[in-house]
């Protein structure tokens, strides 16, 4: 409220997807702010806002942002504005709060998703799966 912020605009994970391998050994790259890398846990990776926050009581949302260079998906977080804690267990309050959440966020969404570098795009290793997924016969 001192800032009169709507949006926080943050990275969803510390690091781009990691493939099964890093996943296996537990050795996904993760870059750090003074822009070292060290192999660490997948739970570095994920943890940034993931799981410390997941439990406060503001709408949050993920959206994907495109892709690495080498085709791994990429993704920010939207926080919005807390309800007041008098409104924070009424459900009707609740869901005004969220619906003008989502009005907002659908703006951001459209903008970014507008520019190409940050629209979302599959990863090489899925294009054409839901084509394919499209055609097979369920009979």
């Amino acid at each position: 409220d001192e800032h009169s912020l709507d949006l926080l605009l943050l990275p969803a994970t510390r690091c781009a997807t990691p493939d099964l391998a890093s996943l296996a050994g537990n050795t996904q790259q993760v870059e750090h702010v003074d822009g070292s890398v060290e192999n660490n846990s997948t739970k570095a990776c994920f943890t940034l806002h993931a799981f410390a926050w997941k439990n406060l009581h503001i709408p949050k949302l993920v959206v994907p942002t495109g892709l690495t260079e080498d085709g791994r998906p990429t993704a920010v977080q939207l926080w919005g504005r807390a309800l007041p804690y008098q409104q924070m267990f009424d459900d009707a309050a609740a869901i005004e709060h969220d619906a003008a959440f989502l009005q907002l966020v659908r703006r951001v969404v459209e903008a970014t998703q507008a520019t190409p570098s940050l629209a979302r795009a599959d990863a090489p290793s899925v294009q054409g799966l839901w084509e394919a997924i499209g055609s097979v016969d369920a009979s």
